[in-house]
C-alpha cells in the first residue's frame, strides 16, 4: 500500500502528494509556499494577497457595483464615474488574480521538484535568480502598469460606454446612464444619418492606416536598405538627413511654447 506522504490516488489517476497538497494549500494565499518550508517566501505572498485585500476589496465592491448598475438615485450617483470605477476596479482585480495566479503556480513548481527528489532553491539563490532572471520583468513593471492605467483604460471605457445609451441628451450629471447591449451596433445599419456617418469615417480610417502606417514603414524599410549598401557614399549625411524631421518634430513644439510664453512675442 503505498504511504499517503508520497501519493494519492484520486480517481483513475496518481497525483504526487507534495505538488497536489501545495497546490491545494495554495489556495490559502501563502500556505503553499509554507508547506514547501518556503516561509519566507510564503510570509510575503501571505502579506501582500492579504493587504491586497484589505485595502481594495470595499473599492472593487463598490466599483463592481457602479458597473453593472451604472447608477440608481440622482444627482448622488454619476454614471460615467461609476463606469469609470468599475473598470479600474476590474484592472485592480485582474491584477490581484494574476499575482494570486503567481503564488499558486509557484507551489505547484516547487512541489513538483520535491515529487521529483530534488532541492529547493535557497533564500540566498532565489533572490539571486531574481535578480539575474526577473530584474528586467522588475524594471519594466511600473512602465506597464502605467501602460495598462493610460492606453488600455481609456480603450476599454471608449468599447464600454457604446453599450449605453450616453448621448447628449442623456448625460450626467442630469440623468443617468443605461446599459442598452448591441442595440447602438444595430442602430448603425439601421438609421441612414448613423450608417452614412460610419462609412464615411470607417473609408478614411482605412485610407490613414494604409497611407500613414502601411506606405510608412514600407518606405522606412526601403530606404533603410538602399542607405545600407555597399558602396554608397556619404551615408551620414544621408542618415542625418533622415533624422533631421524627426527632431524637429520634437523640437518644434517646445520653441512654440517658449515664444509664447516670452513677453516679447507672446
Amino acid at each position: 500500500m503505498p504511504n499517503m506522504s508520497e501519493s494519492l490516488r484520486f480517481g483513475s489517476g496518481i497525483y504526487r502528494s507534495h505538488r497536489f497538497f501545495a497546490t491545494l494549500l495554495s489556495l490559502i494565499p501563502g500556505f503553499g509556499q509554507f508547506y514547501n518550508r518556503q516561509f519566507a517566501k510564503g510570509a510575503i505572498y501571505f502579506v501582500l494577497l492579504m493587504s491586497f485585500y484589505s485595502t481594495s476589496h470595499e473599492f472593487i465592491a463598490h466599483g463592481m457595483w457602479g458597473l453593472v448598475t451604472l447608477g440608481e438615485k440622482l444627482p448622488e450617483d454619476n454614471s460615467i464615474f461609476l463606469l469609470a470605477e468599475g473598470i479600474i476596479a476590474s484592472l485592480v482585480i485582474a491584477f490581484g488574480i494574476l499575482v494570486y495566479a503567481l503564488s499558486i503556480n509557484d507551489a505547484y513548481k516547487n512541489g513538483k521538484l520535491l515529487d521529483e527528489g530534488k532541492p529547493l532553491n535557497s533564500i540566498r539563490v532565489q533572490y539571486r535568480n531574481l535578480i539575474n532572471d526577473g530584474f528586467p520583468y522588475l524594471m519594466i513593471s511600473p512602465g506597464f502598469v502605467l501602460l495598462v492605467f493610460v492606453v488600455v483604460f481609456p480603450i476599454i471605457f471608449g468599447f464600454a460606454i457604446g453599450f449605453t445609451n450616453y448621448n447628449l441628451y442623456n448625460s450626467p450629471p442630469a440623468k443617468l446612464v443605461d446599459w442598452v447591449g448591441f442595440k447602438n451596433l444595430f442602430n448603425i445599419f439601421q438609421i441612414n444619418l448613423w450608417r452614412n456617418t460610419f462609412f464615411d469615417v470607417l473609408q478614411w480610417t482605412v485610407i490613414w492606416t494604409l497611407l500613414a502606417s502601411t506606405l510608412q514603414c514600407t518606405v522606412g524599410v526601403l530606404l533603410a536598405i538602399l542607405v545600407n549598401q555597399q558602396g554608397l557614399r556619404y551615408k551620414a549625411l544621408i542618415r542625418t538627413i533622415f533624422i533631421l524631421p524627426w527632431q524637429f518634430r520634437a523640437l518644434l513644439p517646445f520653441l512654440y511654447l517658449l515664444a509664447c510664453l516670452m513677453t516679447a512675442l507672446g
